[in-house]
């Protein structure tokens, strides 16, 4: 009598196989249920897992395979390698620099991305006192005295973004009319005049 051994063919679908990390992925054995028995996953970053349904977070950027072993209830195995199959951009951190924390009114300071990992981001400032602009890096002056936040977005060329905020980082002074009073203009040699600094704020200076 002739015996017939049939191999399953282990088939999977896959939702949201591309994307900024960490990269959140479903993915579902859809092979022949009546070949369906044991299932065994490689996901490719040194992770396992054994059940019809897998979520799993890819938390590097990289390009991963996956291996979908499937055993059926006669004992025949086989495996299908999915290359490729996954790809994780690499998510920014963001992070800037500022030429200072305190300026005058109307005096610029300079606002540098230093954001990681090294690449070439876009770029979105909010500077507290609504202005925004794309430049990167960017310029911004401010027109009123005060203490502000300063926000920026980088974004990389997958489309992969992040935000910080350093809240209250910069102050902004008036800038100073200078202003002296003295005791007397005009008398006869030796004159002696004493000046006073009358600035607000620097009478004492």
């Amino acid at each position: 009598e002739e015996v017939e051994v049939a191999y399953p063919e282990p088939l999977l679908s896959a939702t949201a196989a591309t994307g900024c990390a960490p990269l959140n992925m479903v993915l579902n054995n859809v092979t022949d249920p009546s070949m369906s028995g044991t299932i065994l996953w490689d996901l490719g970053d040194g992770s396992t897992a054994a059940s019809a349904s897998v979520l799993h977070t890819y938390t590097e950027a990289g390009t991963y395979d996956v291996r979908l072993t499937i055993t059926s209830a006669l004992g025949c195995q086989k495996d299908s390698l999915f290359e490729d199959l996954i790809t994780v951009h690499p998510t920014p951190i963001a992070v800037f620099d500022m030429s200072t924390t305190q300026a005058c009114v109307d005096v610029p300071i300079e606002f540098t991305s230093t954001s990681q990992p090294d690449d070439v981001y876009t770029c979105q400032w909010s500077f507290g006192d609504g202005a925004i602009t794309s430049d990167c890096p960017a310029s911004h002056a401010y027109n009123a005295p005060g203490t502000y936040n300063v926000m920026i977005t980088v974004t990389n060329a997958f489309g992969c973004s992040d935000d910080t905020l350093m809240s209250q980082v910069i102050e902004v002074i008036q800038t100073p009319v200078p202003a002296f009073s003295h005791t007397v203009n005009n008398g006869c040699v030796p004159l002696e005049v004493r000046f006073q600094n009358d600035t607000p704020g620097l009478q004492d200076q």
